[in-house]
């Protein structure tokens, strides 16, 4: 959310050609960031700011993690991971449906 906040207000106070890039690239929630950012042409990078503020708003009201069955116990010692992060992977295939490989 911090990076579509920072990109907005970049777009809204730089000319279109400052804002100019040939590339992008991120890690972990800056990589979706990423994903999205280059779903967009130059010169739009508001609207992309845009879209990124609404998925990030989107993950406020879903319950990402949710713990297993039998708690963490199953989760570290039969399931591989603390938490049941399927919901997670639901959100972002959902948010990420329309964004196209480039």
């Amino acid at each position: 959310m911090y990076q579509a906040g920072a990109l907005k207000g970049l777009a809204s106070t730089l000319d279109a050609s400052v804002m100019a890039y040939s590339a992008v690239s991120g890690t972990q929630g800056g990589a979706v960031n990423a994903a999205l950012l280059a779903n967009y042409p130059a010169g739009q990078e508001g609207d992309a700011a845009d879209r990124m503020k609404a998925m990030w708003d989107s993950s406020a009201s879903t319950r990402l993690y949710k713990d297993w069955l039998g708690g963490l116990a199953e989760g570290l010692l039969i399931k591989g991971g603390l938490w049941n992060d399927k919901a997670v992977l639901d959100w972002v295939t959902t948010e990420m449906a329309d964004v196209s490989p480039t």
